[in-house]
Parts: C-alpha cells; structure tokens; sequence
C-alpha cells in the first residue's frame, strides 16, 4: 500500500510556529556561520534540483570549472533564493563540509576554502557603502562602512 504525504513525512518542530524570526535566512549570517551552524542548515534545508543547480555550477566556477559566471534565480517570493545562495556560500567556505553535503559536486569542483563576502540589503548600511557624485561616472567616495562617511541626502521629492 501507498503511503500518503502524512503517514511518510514528519514535520519539523518550526514548521507549525508562528514566529518567523527564526525561519526567515539572511545573506549576511553566512559570514559568521560556522560548521556547526553550517550542518544545521543543511539538516533543516532540503537541496531541491533548483539549488543543486546553482551548487554544482557556482561551485565549478570557483574550481576554475566552467567560464559561467552570472546565475540568475528566477524563483518568485518564497521559492529557495536566499537559502539557495546561502548554501553556495557555505559550501563554498568549507572545502570539508562541501565534500560531505554534496561529495558528487565536491569531486567535480575542487578547490579549497573560499573567503566570502556578503551585502544583505536589510541592514540599512547603504549609506555608508559606495556612492557616485557628479560628474557621472566619476566615483568620487567609495567608503568602507566603518569609514563614518556619508553619502549625500538626496532632496525630497517635490508633488505637484
């Protein structure tokens, strides 16, 4: 007999809780991951044939693999972007960890350990990151964040 999606799957405890503080992934937590974390992720994380995707052709390019380097996510809201890119970047920190999530990928991508960078939008850095002044195309500051430079307010809008 067939068993149906309730008797052959079993949910994970967060599946049914409310709070989302601890469902929704940034970018920027995969800088501070470690490999525990890192294991965490995957353990709660399906690698649907999407991700994989991504994986084995982000990680080929980094092992010097392929020439392809722009990967657009097509997916709408709610589709696997961010766990997806959160997932190339730990994979692709960890050269022993990649091996033992996706060994099949590993073995076809070898290179070491990937130092990482990572802008979340969220956090309200856009100020201080990088900015343009007149004339076009003429970078006139391009700021670390702790440099406690600003770039210019712009205006406010005028109506009518």
């Amino acid at each position: 007999m067939l068993l149906t999606v309730k008797d052959a799957c079993e949910l994970h405890p967060m599946a049914l809780d409310y709070s989302m503080s601890e469902q929704v992934e940034n970018l920027s937590d995969v800088i501070a991951a470690t490999a525990d974390t890192a294991r965490d992720f995957f353990g709660k994380n399906y690698v649907t044939k999407g991700m994989e995707t991504l994986l084995n052709q982000g990680l080929r390019r980094l092992g010097g693999r392929t020439d392809q380097a722009v990967f657009e996510l097509k997916q709408a809201m709610g589709g696997g972007k961010t766990h997806s890119m959160i997932a190339l970047g730990l994979l692709a920190r960890d050269s022993s960890l990649r091996a033992e999530i996706v060994p099949e990928i590993a073995r076809d991508s070898a290179f070491g350990n990937a130092n990482l960078v990572a802008l979340n939008g969220r956090l309200g850095f856009e100020e201080t990151f990088v900015w343009v002044k007149s004339p076009i195309n003429s970078a006139r500051a391009l700021n670390s964040p702790n440099s406690g430079a600003k770039a210019p307010k712009l205006p406010p809008k005028r109506t009518g």
